[in-house]
């Protein structure tokens, strides 16, 4: 892999796809001090709706080079083809959190990509992935968050993993093993306004999905 400085942030960054973007949400990220990356091609459509992202970052295939973007956006240009943008994003820059706009919908190979990614970075970034209805991410471990009693909560097994418990489920995870072509756990509801999930030690990764409308008290928990 080729040599790069990696990019520091102390503020969470919201990074933008080429899949399709809630603009009201990125607006109200940006607002709350969200740092704005843009992977490669996205940085078009981003200075076009007047935003001047802290930099753009990828292979740099999708970008028109005729386009002149303004010099107070630093281009990080990684020519390696063994990950996708996305991960391009992850790799060279260091922050708190990442909320992740444009990488899921559309395309669904584009989408199961940004899984693998999410899977690969569950254990040492922190990472939420939006599209146009839910919201999705990995915990380390176990996961605890406040939700309204009647809230979709999906579980989605990234790998073979076991579970010892779980509170506030309408069909609870105690002692089960998800993995993919076997049993998963999607389209589970909560019971009650806290809900609880707790995999063995060591076990696998697994991915959370619910209602993006939700977003906000995830990132109180996440």
């Amino acid at each position: 892999m080729e040599k790069f400085a990696v990019l520091e942030y102390n503020n969470p960054i919201v990074m933008v796809g080429g899949g399709w973007v809630d603009w009201a949400l990125l607006q109200q990220l940006v607002d709350k001090g969200y740092e704005l990356i843009a992977a490669d091609g996205a940085v078009e459509g981003l200075v076009q709706k007047g935003y001047s992202p802290s930099a753009v970052i990828g292979d740099m295939d999708s970008l028109d080079q005729s386009v002149d973007l303004p010099s107070s956006i630093e281009r990080v240009a990684l020519e390696e083809q063994d990950t996708t943008d996305f991960e391009k994003c992850l790799y060279s820059t260091v922050a708190p959190r990442y909320v992740g706009l444009g990488f899921l919908g559309r395309r669904l190979d584009h989408s199961l990509a940004s899984l693998s990614v999410l899977t690969k970075y569950a254990k040492s970034k922190r990472i939420v992935l939006v599209d146009e209805v839910d919201l999705v991410f990995a915990p380390d471990g176990e996961f605890r968050c406040r939700l309204p009693v009647g809230s979709r909560f999906s579980i989605f097994p990234l790998n073979a993993i076991q579970f010892e418990r779980s509170e506030g489920l309408v069909y609870p995870l105690n002692d089960l093993k998800l993995e993919i072509g076997g049993l998963v756990g999607t389209s589970n509801e909560t019971n009650a306004p806290i809900v609880r999930v707790s995999p063995k030690k060591n076990s696998g990764s697994y991915a959370i999905l619910f209602s993006k409308v939700h977003l906000w008290k995830l990132l109180q928990n996440f």
